[in-house]
């Protein structure tokens, strides 16, 4: 019986002064070019086992839409657009907003004031959505959202830093009982 080798490796994420490279050793899928992963394409996880429950349990939006929301995150955070590479390995290069790859300032009144527009979107659409005193999974429901980690990252986070929500229990952020409800100064100005 001849066994098959199997090669294991790991992603490796690094963040250097002007940018994030994230490597994954390996090569895109049979017939996926690099172009395509800049539109809309088919789907074709390496571990179709993995991304399933991945899919089903709310860690993953939709199949084949990650690429495409990299490229929208980066334009909507007012960031150059991405570089998808294939070598020996497949990396993925997301530059900084304040530095070009030749480490030269590119910041310009533009780009800083795409990024807080968006901001304040995603957390004035969660202070529509607010009533009383809410847990996470209420958050989620109301939004119609299922990805935890996203919300807490651009909805929840900036409004806690903003000061326009606050934790039930803020001397404990990770109690089993945490809910989030409206900042005091923001319930005595609704009242």
């Amino acid at each position: 019986m001849q066994r098959k080798k199997v090669f294991i490796s790991s992603v490796q994420v690094m963040l250097f002064k002007n940018r994030l490279e994230i490597w994954n050793l390996g090569n895109l899928p049979y017939g996926l070019t690099i172009d395509m992963l800049k539109s809309h394409h088919t789907s074709m996880p390496s571990n179709p086992l993995l991304a399933r429950p991945m899919y089903l349990y709310g860690s993953i939006e939709q199949m084949g839409t990650g690429t495409e929301m990299i490229i929208e995150k980066c334009i909507e955070y007012g960031l150059p657009v991405p570089v998808f590479q294939q070598s020996e390995i497949f990396r993925i290069i997301i530059w900084r907003k304040d530095v070009t790859a030749s480490g030269k300032s590119m910041t310009t009144p533009q780009a800083t004031t795409q990024a807080t527009p968006q901001a304040t979107m995603q957390v004035q659409k969660l202070l529509e959505k607010f009533d009383g005193e809410m847990s996470m999974a209420e958050i989620l429901k109301n939004l119609k959202m299922n990805n935890r980690d996203y919300v807490r990252l651009n909805y929840i986070q900036p409004a806690l830093k903003q000061g326009l929500i606050e934790l039930v229990y803020p001397d404990n952020p990770n109690h089993p009982q945490q809910k989030y409800r409206l900042a005091r100064k923001r319930r005595s100005k609704s009242k």
